[in-house]
């Protein structure tokens, strides 16, 4: 078929055979679509109408036409996988294909279709597993409010407030004078992190100190918590001493949870990305896979997502407890142990990325990121003596935060990395759920390596009782009775159960007794 500027090719006659295949630039319907294979050899035979087909419409959003087949280009060419036609239908394996042209010359796929050992496949026995068999197919209560009973007192602010203020300071079993010193001398540790974060949440609002300045009545008449904030509105720059001291206090531990996290994830992603044993096993699954959807539109796959590979232990077989996952697991072990390597290298560190949510890493990174900033701002406008207190603290802070800073944005590079590796899509790619996927399958391959082993247990176990079973019976031959002495055997307990043997016995004894009355006599 040729443009509309092209001269119109005559149809052929009636029965003639069809015209050679169209060139690559062949736009095909939807009907067709279904039925062509995304393949570089692909021949779609399309009989010439008698006149030239209108322009194409424009292409959908992200490059694909829903009625242009899509062909490889010739940069995009891979070498083809030979796979057998099965002798009968298989029951297909549910994947999701990846697009021939997403396959960059740095992704997975990239390096799974060039292997330069091709995996030794037995579809003879994967077909015995997976043919099909015909004719087969809390309410919420509402509690109500707790009405806390104060009482009363004159006080020159919030009598709840007083009242937490009073039972903060008890903790510390000082005197208010003491506990204003400390906050002088920016004794962090004898506060802790805990009592500094309920001590500012107590602090004077502005209100509250124009109050208690321009209080001029008897001072011993006030209150302990008034008689507290009298002494530490005097000392200036009480709020900023506070926050920064509490910056000291929390900065290390939060840093701790979160720079080793992310060396964590980079360590993961580097070994996802240069796994040559998890490549290996991925061309185990795209063969076998492509064996089970020979001849339908799931077949002929050059990739597949990897969120497909948790559907393996869903693929059953014809055989009780065994799936597609069982069988690949079977024969990377009998092929080459090498290929499940990739499961000891990534199972544990996936374990312990489940510990934690890395959006919620970096939004707490991001939290004390602006504390050291805030902090950094208020001591530029406090007094020196403040000042040199915190000024090699937060310097330290600041240089850790930067190379922490550098570790986040190098995550993220290798996430987009990783997306584009396995053929993801990075708009909508998520690290952590992507991690999710890797680290059940992995649990489900080290739970089919042990189910495997204990089937190959059972089976030898049922082995060696069905080769005992000749020897058994021999045995049970010998300790039988035999039947003459078991028909005697039988008439006794007749003759028991009917009382001739008590009857014979009592009698016996009778004589017995006579007998020897008769001989006492003489």
């Amino acid at each position: 078929m040729r443009g509309m500027g092209s001269p119109a090719i005559p149809p052929p006659p009636p029965t003639a055979p069809p015209p050679p295949p169209p060139p690559p630039g062949l736009k095909i319907g939807i009907a067709n679509l279904q039925n062509a294979l995304v393949r570089p050899d692909i021949k779609i035979s399309v009989a010439a109408p008698p006149m030239s087909p209108p322009p194409p419409p424009p292409p959908a959003p992200g490059g694909f036409n829903p009625g242009q087949a899509i062909l490889h280009s010739p940069q995009q060419i891979f070498p083809e996988i030979a796979i057998p036609e099965p002798d009968c239908k298989l029951r297909p394996f549910s994947w999701n294909k990846v697009i021939p042209t997403n396959i960059s010359d740095t992704s997975v796929w990239n390096d799974v279709l060039r292997l330069n050992d091709p995996v030794n496949m037995k579809y003879q026995y994967l077909q015995e597993l997976f043919a099909q068999k015909e004719g087969s197919q809390a309410q919420q209560k509402e509690k109500s409010p707790i009405r806390s009973s104060v009482t009363s007192e004159i006080t020159l602010i919030d009598p709840k407030k007083s009242m937490n203020l009073n039972i903060f300071l008890k903790q510390f079993r000082r005197s208010n004078k003491e506990i204003v010193d400390l906050i002088r001398k920016a004794d962090s540790r004898t506060f802790g992190v805990e009592k500094l974060k309920g001590l500012i949440k107590l602090l004077p609002q502005p209100d509250e100190i124009d109050l208690i300045s321009n209080f001029d009545g008897n001072v011993d008449k006030l209150g302990n918590a008034e008689k507290f904030f009298q002494l530490l509105i005097q000392l200036p720059d009480f709020r900023c001493r506070l926050e920064a001291m509490l910056l000291v206090g929390d900065f290390s531990s939060q840093l701790a949870l979160i720079r080793p996290n992310i060396q964590l994830l980079l360590q993961i992603c580097t070994k996802l990305t240069n796994n040559v044993a998890l490549k290996k096993f991925l061309r185990y699954v795209l063969q076998a896979g492509n064996f089970l959807n020979k001849g339908t539109t799931s077949g002929n796959a050059v990739g597949f997502r990897i969120s497909s590979l948790n559907k393996l232990v869903m693929t059953r077989s014809n055989v009780a407890r065994i799936s597609l996952l069982h069988y690949i697991v079977e024969e990377c072990e009998k092929e080459d142990k090498t290929t499940l390597r990739f499961v000891d290298d990534l199972l544990e560190p996936l374990q312990k990325s489940t510990r934690f949510n890395l959006e919620n890493i970096k939004s707490e990174f991001k939290q004390l990121k602006n504390n050291v900033i805030r902090v950094r701002n208020q001591l530029n406008k406090a007094e020196a003596e403040i000042s040199q207190q915190f000024e090699d603290f937060v310097e330290d802070a600041e240089c850790d935060l930067e190379e922490v800073e550098k570790s986040i944005e190098r995550l993220d590079k290798c996430s987009r990395y990783v997306a584009r590796h396995f053929c993801e899509n990075e708009r909508t790619f998520n690290l952590a759920e992507f991690l999710e996927v890797f680290r059940e399958f992995c649990v489900k391959v080290k739970n089919c390596q042990q189910e495997n082993v204990n089937r190959v247990e059972q089976a030898k176990k049922m082995e060696q009782r069905l080769q005992n079973q000749p020897q058994l019976a021999e045995r049970r031959k010998v300790f039988l009775p035999k039947q003459e002495d078991r028909k005697i055997v039988d008439n006794l307990v007749c003759e028991i159960r009917r009382g001739k043997v008590l009857r014979r016995l009592s009698m016996r004894n009778k004589s017995q007794l006579y007998s020897s009355k008769n001989e006492i006599s003489v």
